[in-house]
């Protein structure tokens, strides 16, 4: 029994382990060194790859700086070609769509973001992509492709979150508020107002429960998304300021013209104090109750300078006229 050996016999046993497992311990050392510097030359190679992709990068957009599209279009292409398992070919794509569109080339801005959403695998930058194709669309005067373009994939898509999942689900108010200007470019106007009173009552509904707005909302409950910043006033104050404006009470300036477009939906009484009108002016607007939208709205429209008023309601209904001091 091993607990008896005397002290040589303990001494020979070990120089005999020693001699047998000897060989493996050195090939197992040096396979992880081998393995090391393996791995730290590889570290260094994707380091390098890096840089060399943001310099090429950085060729592109020097290129567009100099308003020379075709170097800038020769360095993207190289990027795909050498570097496409970084981001930087996508972004170069995307700087040359940004220079079309301030160049008025819609058509061909339009081109690039369809390239870029139909192959990046990048799921957070093909809904950036889609939010600009949709806004390129609707400059084009092509409201139903930004619809589509906007409406993504279904719920039963493979990574929707009921809970929102950022952009996995979320509404977002800023591109609740594109599908709805689209909506209404298009004449579906019925169906603008029916979205935009949804999302003004769920979007409500969460500040009653929280005090506060946020920067996404659930798809489907009236609850913040998750994730989602709170107090976030940037496009989280589109809902209960312009969409409510705009898309529930119907109103829109159009301020070179000095007309004020009333779109009368909501049947019960409601009205705008202080409605910004002409600069420095401001109107105070209020329609009386009916019984349905189809009926005339009752309607009363004061102003402190001259403006022009254009009623409509549902049914095609339509009028005209001028109030001022």
């Amino acid at each position: 029994m091993e607990e008896y050996l005397s002290e040589r016999q303990q001494i020979e046993h070990v120089r005999g382990l020693i001699r047998e497992n000897a060989p493996w311990a050195v090939t197992g050392v040096l396979i992880g060194v081998a393995a090391l510097v393996a791995w730290q030359q590889y570290g260094a190679w994707q380091v390098r790859k890096a840089h060399g992709a943001a310099e090429q990068y950085s060729q592109t957009l020097a290129a567009l700086g100099r308003n020379d599209l075709d170097a800038a279009s020769k360095a993207a292409r190289q990027l795909h070609d050498d570097y496409a398992r970084t981001p930087y070919g996508d972004m170069a794509t995307l700087a040359i769509a940004h220079y079309e569109v301030d160049t008025g080339k819609l058509a061909d801005a339009a081109t690039l973001l369809e390239q870029i959403e139909r192959d990046s695998g990048d799921a957070e930058l093909k809904t950036v992509v889609r939010l600009r194709l949709a806004r390129v669309q609707r400059a084009m005067g092509k409201p139903d492709d930004a619809l589509k373009t906007l409406a993504g994939g279904p719920a039963d898509s493979p990574g929707y979150e009921a809970t929102g999942g950022y952009w996995r689900g979320s509404i977002w108010p800023s591109t609740e508020s594109m599908v709805l200007k689209a909506l209404t470019a298009a004449g579906r106007r019925d169906l603008a107002h029916e979205i935009a009173c949804n999302h003004l009552e769920n979007v409500t509904e969460v500040f009653r429960k929280t005090g506060t707005v946020f920067e996404n909302y659930a798809p489907e409950s009236a609850s913040q998304g998750k994730p989602a910043v709170s107090d976030f006033v940037g496009w989280g104050g589109t809902g209960p300021v312009a969409v409510l404006f705009e898309h529930v009470f119907g109103l829109r300036y159009e301020a070179a013209a000095n007309v004020l477009h009333w779109d009368v939906r909501r049947t019960e009484a409601h009205g705008v104090d202080r409605f910004p009108v002409g600069g420095k002016g401001a109107a105070r607007l209020s329609s009386g109750p009916r019984n349905r939208a189809e009926d005339a709205p009752d309607v009363t429209v004061e102003a402190d300078a001259p403006l022009r008023v254009r009623l409509t309601w549902p049914g095609g209904g339509v009028r005209e006229f001028t109030v001022g001091p």
